[in-house]
């Protein structure tokens, strides 16, 4: 592995690319950050940027939070430390990503009544929103009872494991029994919360690193799946909202979001189970 003394300069400019730099800007605050402070004309001196460029380059890395320009005449450009500007951009990212799953919910939520409108012959699908935890284990024993080919869960220990409320291995080996396929996503951070039974041998469980969201569960014919939690501390769940249709868009949108994590898990090994518990209680 390379040390930092040893990374190109096309490395870096690469690295900087990725976060929005152009390669002049790039070149530019590499540059920056050799010298410490540097006027513009300095700055074009070394770059090799026509003077006229320079200017523009360094008020876009301004503009972008990678630079600061100092007081006096003539005014100096300084470059921004990386780790303050990893701490902003990851922070930036994180808000930009939230934004983009809130509103894809949204979207989830319309998108089958918006299909409906272009396409009059088309069944407008059912669709309910469900407030409490209460309301959500009900449907999730609803969904299980009617299961009749397969039935796929991704959770995390907060999620639908929470939600059934129930002695979830009896309902597991009754699915089985009835020879309904039954598959289980179950995030890293849950298995020391599952009990040694937790699911019968013939079901297969995969553990995850971290399923994106809290829990769905889907079917060849519906698909229920978590929304948020207004209130962390709630313990009753009065506050947990699902929703739950039978939109074969969205049973064919989660049928795909859980193959494509089934595939990315690694099969779980009963003595797993019992090995995080052991950690979770050493660490405690």
């Amino acid at each position: 592995m390379s040390q930092g003394g040893d990374t190109s300069n096309t490395e870096l400019a690469e690295i900087l690319g990725t976060i929005g730099l152009s390669s002049l800007e790039a070149r530019a605050y590499l540059e920056l950050a050799r010298g410490g402070q540097l006027t513009a004309a300095e700055s074009a001196k070394r770059t090799g940027i026509a003077r006229p460029e320079v200017y523009e380059v360094l008020r876009n890395l301004e503009n972008k939070g990678f630079v600061r320009q100092t007081l006096g005449r003539p005014a100096k450009f300084a470059p921004v430390d990386p780790l303050e500007l990893r701490t902003r951009i990851l922070r930036e990212e994180k808000k930009r990503f939230d934004s983009i799953e809130a509103g894809m919910s949204k979207i989830l939520e319309v998108w089958p009544f918006l299909r409906a409108i272009h396409d009059p012959e088309s069944r407008i699908p059912k669709t309910m929103t469900l407030r409490s935890r209460k309301k959500i284990a009900a449907m999730v024993d609803s969904m299980v009872a009617k299961a009749s080919e397969s039935i796929s869960m991704c959770t995390t220990r907060r999620g639908i494991l929470t939600a059934m409320q129930a002695d979830f291995s009896n309902i597991a080996k009754k699915l089985v029994d009835e020879g309904v396929e039954t598959r289980i996503v179950i995030d890293e951070a849950s298995i020391s919360k599952l009990p040694p039974s937790f699911a019968p041998k013939d079901v297969e469980v995969r553990v995850s690193k971290g399923p994106k969201a809290r829990f769905y569960i889907v079917d060849e014919r519906e698909v229920l799946y978590h929304l948020h939690l207004q209130a962390e501390e709630d313990l009753w769940g009065s506050d947990e909202t699902a929703l739950w249709t039978d939109s074969q868009d969205q049973v064919s949108v989660y049928g795909w979001i859980f193959r494509n994590e089934w595939e990315k898990g690694i099969p779980l090994r009963r003595p797993q189970i019992a090995s995080h518990k052991a950690q979770s209680r050493g660490g405690s």
